[in-house]
């Protein structure tokens, strides 16, 4: 989160109408920190922390948000990503998290875990207009509803075991590696 603010502040200049909302749990006294860096950085106008949110306030921020930024080193999945893409909201995340389906169905940017690669990720998607970020949106919400939506899972599971049961050309759930 330290480089999204480090980031953030190199271009609040050229995109003032923007605002940074940092949102979740701080389950390790991390968001001191934080706001430490918006006060040097003169950014109190610009970011707001909420702390964790859900239910009607979760529903409100991402239904309002035009993206969602997950600077991380390690995610095993990212169920912060997927909650973004299912409501529309395109996605910018690192390669830290298993995401590279953001590039291979047009719908966010995965990136180097570095500052460089999160500004120029971020200055092309807040340059986007309002109608190309929906589309991205779109077809993010399209991916979770295939990929990863209960129904979905249900037949890739469904798929393994009569695989597993029957034989035959494993499911496109499975892949094998030859060692």
């Amino acid at each position: 989160m330290d480089n999204l603010l480090y980031v953030w502040q190199s271009l609040a200049n050229s995109f003032p109408d923007w605002h940074l909302i940092i949102a979740g749990a701080d389950l390790i006294g991390y968001q001191a920190e934080l706001q430490l860096l918006v006060e040097r950085f003169n950014l109190r106008q610009q970011v707001t922390f909420t702390g964790m949110l859900s239910g009607q306030l979760k529903y409100s921020a991402l239904t309002n948000a035009d993206l969602f930024v997950l600077p991380t080193h390690s995610e095993n999945f990212g169920i912060a990503i997927a909650e973004s893409l299912a409501y529309g909201v395109p996605v910018v995340t690192t390669k830290g998290a298993p995401w590279q389906e953001l590039e291979t169905h047009n719908c966010g940017w995965w990136i180097e875990d570095n500052q460089q690669a999160l500004a120029i990720a971020l200055t092309e998607a807040m340059k986007l207009s309002a109608v190309e970020r929906q589309k991205m949106g779109d077809r993010g919400r399209n991916l979770v509803q295939t990929k990863y939506s209960w129904n979905s899972v249900a037949k890739q599971m469904a798929d393994f075991y009569y695989w597993i049961l029957g034989g035959g050309e494993p499911p496109n759930c499975v892949h094998l590696y030859q060692f």
